[in-house]
């Protein structure tokens, strides 16, 4: 069997990686003990298109309601795609880089 992963391929499992990294890595620490105060950390590496969001679009001081405070539709659509985009890249990037090693293996 041909262990070198065609683009094609290499292309879908990316966007497999892309979702399901993010997903898995929130899932798991979102069952952890931990306290509130560091549990913001542990989520920095899924949460950090939400810093990036707030910096171009800040909150409105001025809002009567707050309730669901960072729940607006483009911080949502931020977090997704940001995510998936940044984790189907490294996914990307490191199915590249084994095909890479593998044929220096073989040659």
């Amino acid at each position: 069997m041909n262990a070198k992963i065609s683009g094609i391929i290499r292309l879908q499992l990316s966007l497999v990686g892309g979702i399901l990294i993010p997903f898995c890595y929130s899932f798991v620490t979102s069952r952890l003990p931990i306290s509130h105060e560091n549990i913001e950390l542990l989520l920095l590496p899924v949460s950090w298109p939400s810093y990036v969001y707030y910096h171009f679009y800040p909150l409105d001081p001025n809002r009567e309601l707050i309730i669901f405070d960072g729940f607006e539709t483009g911080n949502i659509l931020s977090l997704v795609l940001c995510n998936v985009i940044v984790y189907a890249a490294l996914t990307y990037a490191l199915l590249s880089w084994r095909d890479k090693s593998k044929k220096a293996e073989t040659a």
